[in-house]
């Protein structure tokens, strides 16, 4: 089985682990790791080799487990290949380089650009598993994974590449915010109650709260915590027909709808400065002239309503992500006038990332210091390319073979960590279709695949810690 990711051919072993249950595939071109999001525990167990070779490697420990890129590790075990040039060692898919080896012990240089997750060592008698090296940051993501193709899409939980459905759900939903406050990981989003509904809902370490439970559809679009207060910002619609929908959000369960001058409106995002409380979204009115519908991007600060002018005021624009730095707000949006155009909006002024030539949309904003950092993507005249922006300066994540989006960035001193999801061709699905996706987050440009992709994936939200 080939598998091609930006149209790069992936040779695969397929293999199962009958301690976790976890279904893992091998890139021998390139040592990516794909693996299902089955719940498991934070440290796989150690394992022998899963190809089952007579001297095969097997690992019984490695030192330090913790560190940064660079740290020099040494794995302990048996059956190592003498020759350096005979080891492959990678941490969570990605290879160090290997500084010496014996036949009990390896010593190897930890990837800079490197992610939490399991050491593996490979030589041309097999590989073996063993428990995880840690990188001084933790990166948590949600967003939905389907249970089989083109079927129920589950809200999904990353601990960096460790995944697990959100408890006790068999029904749609997905998971659009998340934030973490000590050791408790917040999520919001949506998911069908009893009547097939879209509902809001929160889980506060995979224990549900209902936002909202009826008729009317709603959805928990991002979340943000405060101490003991929990503030998701969404929509509601309110009327019996589901087709007015108002920007609200939910503090502590309890609603408040926000100020909007037209009949529709949505919260896509919230952040939290000091006693202030910020959201960024969209209001939908008629122009009075034509009753044209208009479709305008706005922020609210503790419940009041600024506008965002768009440049076409007839146009269809959204504000998808809010960040305060000082006395500092910064708002990403986009305007499809024609063609999308994706925007920074600092405390009034618009600047364009985009040049209009193509389709673009930024979904999050990250502010550190001076610099500026927005997610999305811009098309290349046919696929969507997953892009990140530095001080407006664009930084490609995809070749744009295949369809990518980024949509969440996050930055802890040097390391860019993006959140999204890459587009797959050349396998079967389980329904013989020939497209899907893979839930994808990049560390400095590196990706890393978080799902086996017969199950598409997407990563709507990351924080790192």
């Amino acid at each position: 089985m080939t598998i091609f990711i930006d149209h790069k051919p992936i040779a695969l072993i397929q293999l199962i682990s009958k301690i976790t249950g976890k279904f893992i595939l091998l890139s021998l071109a390139t040592g990516i790791i794909l693996s299902s999001c089955q719940k498991q525990s934070e440290q796989p167990p150690i394992v022998a080799s899963p190809t089952a070779v007579p001297g095969a490697p097997t690992i019984t420990g490695i030192s330090p487990a913790t560190g940064d890129g660079g740290t020099i590790v040494t794995v302990t075990g048996t059956n190592f290949d003498t020759v350096i040039a005979g080891d492959t060692v990678m941490v969570n898919g990605v290879p160090g380089v290997v500084k010496s080896a014996t036949a009990t012990s390896l010593t190897f240089a930890v990837p800079q650009n490197g992610m939490s997750g399991p050491v593996r060592v490979a030589s041309s008698k097999g590989f073996a598993i063993g428990p995880d090296f840690h990188f001084p940051h933790t990166i948590y993501a949600t967003g939905y994974q389907r249970t089989k193709a083109n079927s129920n899409s589950l809200i999904m939980i990353w601990k960096n590449s460790n995944g697990h459905y959100v408890d006790g759900y068999q029904a749609f939903g997905e998971g659009l915010g998340i934030a973490v406050m000590d050791t408790d990981v917040y999520v919001a989003g949506w998911n069908y109650n009893s009547g097939a509904i879209e509902t809001a809902r929160y889980w506060k370490n995979n224990a549900e709260t209902v936002l909202y439970e009826g008729l009317n559809w709603s959805t928990g679009n991002a979340i943000a915590v405060n101490g003991s207060d929990v503030y998701v910002a969404g929509f509601r619609a309110v009327d019996v027909y589901n087709s007015q929908y108002v920007a609200c959000y939910w503090k502590n369960g309890a609603c408040t709808y926000l100020s909007q001058p037209g009949p529709w409106g949505v919260a896509n995002s919230i952040a939290i400065s000091g006693s202030n409380v910020y959201m960024a979204g969209c209001y939908t009115g008629l122009q009075p002239s034509d009753y044209v519908a208009f479709n305008w991007p706005c922020y609210w600060k503790n419940g009041k309503m600024e506008t965002i002018t768009p440049m076409h005021p007839d146009g269809y624009s959204t504000a998808n992500s809010i960040f305060i730095s000082g006395s500092d707000i910064y708002v990403a949006w986009s305007e499809l006038y024609g063609v999308s155009t994706a925007y920074i909006w600092k405390n009034g002024v618009s600047i364009a990332l985009t040049d209009g030539a193509h389709d673009a949309d930024v979904k999050s904003v990250f502010v550190v210091g001076n610099d500026v950092y927005a997610a999305g993507y811009e098309s290349n005249g046919s696929r969507k390319v997953a892009k990140y922006w530095k001080n407006g300066v664009p930084v490609s994540l995809t070749n744009g073979s295949t369809d990518a989006e980024a949509n969440s960035i996050s930055v802890v001193g040097n390391d860019v960590y993006v959140g999204g999801y890459v587009s797959v061709s050349g396998y079967a699905l389980i329904d013989n279709s020939d497209s899907g996706c893979i839930a994808t987050i990049w560390k400095n440009g590196t990706p890393y695949y978080l799902n086996n992709p017969i199950y598409p994936a997407k990563v709507y939200a990351i924080t790192v810690k």
